[in-house]
């Protein structure tokens, strides 16, 4: 069996560095074949030095690539092609600012010869700087859902997928370009592989650990991102039911959100003056229907914002 990790970087050679010794620090008594592709999506090869670093450290078949056009899903376009030139079986998807649990390839390959679905996914367990704050939610997936659990859809931050998703006889799948700044062509994909019949298994001992950077640290940020998914659920919607089955759904959610969350600020606003609380947490439940609502009405009028314009990390 061939398993080949894929990651897409740009220009976050320390964090690459974390990622590739993880993934060099996988031990398994299961027959396989490991190779790695790295696809930097940039016409500057800032990471290739790394990948030098690596190879001099343990013999590891790492396969690097620049992929000029800028774009997410190209990026991971561009790795799928490269892994299927090295007649990969399986494609794992994970993000360079991660590193894999040292059983993480053991549990993948336990149930990838299990044959009971075509793409794995697991836990992203969140590595914080600090202490959140008290408003965050919890960003941990750990333990999410019970071993085995089918799933309506995954991300590319811990999946393996079977080659076959890749072929002429499953439509030659590949990750949508017009989610190409905003996000989503993972979750995109994959709700598509499952509406043609492909199966997505959780598997809650394969864990992977994400760095998450300072910046994501304020109310704003993650506004800003709960606006984003929404817009990019409804940007899926349009392609994947029509125009008429997505206004239909997603309008009286858009318009009830708004209200619902602007009732709830106002409640608050009034308690703060009476009480000498701030309220945070609700003051957060309340924002977080409003950017939602927010991100539909985008949606609806088939506009995204575009944060993958600006690369975070080192």
């Amino acid at each position: 069996m061939h398993i080949c990790i894929t990651l897409c970087t740009v220009a976050r050679p320390v964090m690459l560095a974390d990622c590739l010794r993880s993934i060099m620090a996988q031990h398994t008594s299961i027959e396989h074949r490991l190779s790695v592709v790295i696809v930097e999506n940039s016409d500057e090869p800032a990471c290739r030095h790394v990948i030098a670093e690596m190879k001099a450290l343990q013999d590891i078949a790492l396969h690097y690539f620049l992929e000029p056009e800028r774009g997410i899903p190209l990026a991971r376009n561009r790795s799928v092609e490269e892994a299927l030139n090295l007649n990969a079986d399986w494609l794992a998807f994970i993000d360079d600012d991660e590193t894999l649990d040292p059983g993480w390839l053991d549990a993948m390959l336990r149930h990838a010869l299990s044959n009971k679905a075509d793409v794995y996914t697991g836990p992203v367990v969140s590595v914080l700087p600090a202490k959140k704050p008290d408003w965050m939610e919890p960003l941990n997936t750990l333990n999410e859902n019970p071993d085995g659990y089918m799933k309506k859809t995954a991300a590319t931050n811990n999946t393996l997928v079977h080659r076959r998703l890749f072929l002429p006889s499953a439509g030659n799948m590949r990750f949508d370009p017009d989610f190409r700044y905003t996000g989503g062509s993972d979750d995109e994909f994959f709700k598509r592989a499952r509406a043609s019949g492909f199966r997505i298994m959780w598997v809650n001992d394969a864990v992977v650990r994400e760095t998450v950077p300072m910046s994501r640290f304020n109310m704003k940020w993650h506004l800003e991102r709960i606006a984003r998914v929404a817009a990019n659920e409804v940007a899926i919607s349009y392609k994947h039911k029509g125009t008429m089955a997505t206004l239909w759904r997603y309008a009286p959610k858009c318009v009830t959100r708004a209200l619902l969350g602007r009732i709830e600020k106002a409640w608050i606003a009034m308690r703060m003056r009476l009480q000498d609380r701030s309220f945070e947490k609700e003051r957060f439940s309340a924002l977080r229907k409003i950017a939602s609502s927010g991100g539909m009405a985008a949606g609806l009028m088939r506009k995204r914002p575009e944060p993958y314009k600006v690369i975070e990390g080192h």
